[in-house]
């Protein structure tokens, strides 16, 4: 109950401060958080693929924002749960927000900074 009030409480403050954008901006530890208390987690790398191999988010999908299937490849995903986007630095993951937005997600979340503010964090990786 704790996780679910303190995720709901980090979603409506996230999505206050970035709703002009249509979608939610966290950074790394409030997007860890949030993707823990999400059961249902989507978590999409939109990286190239050899960047994603480097190192990734765990239980993350790669998904390169700027391949010809990308749209073809997120409809697997459901557009009524949270779907959880993180790029390097955070540049591609925006843009790739943006067009989930515009294909129908209801809630969109991007890693603020990336991954690379994601490993600043010495938040955990798999590589």
């Amino acid at each position: 109950m704790k996780k679910t009030l303190l995720l709901l409480v980090m979603l409506a403050s996230a999505y206050a401060a970035d709703a002009q954008n249509g979608f939610i901006a966290m950074g790394p530890s409030q997007f860890k958080s949030a993707v823990e208390a999400d059961k249902n987690e989507q978590v999409i790398d939109v990286r190239q693929d050899w960047e994603f191999k480097k190192g990734h988010l765990e239980n993350a999908v790669n998904i390169d924002v700027m391949g010809d299937d990308f749209e073809a490849r997120v409809s697997q995903f459901s557009k009524d749960t949270p779907l959880y986007v993180y790029c390097y630095s955070g540049g591609r993951s925006t843009e790739a927000a943006e067009k989930l937005k515009a294909l129908g997600y209801k809630k969109v979340v991007n890693l603020t900074g990336g991954y690379s503010a994601w490993e600043k964090a010495l938040l955990p990786v798999v590589k």
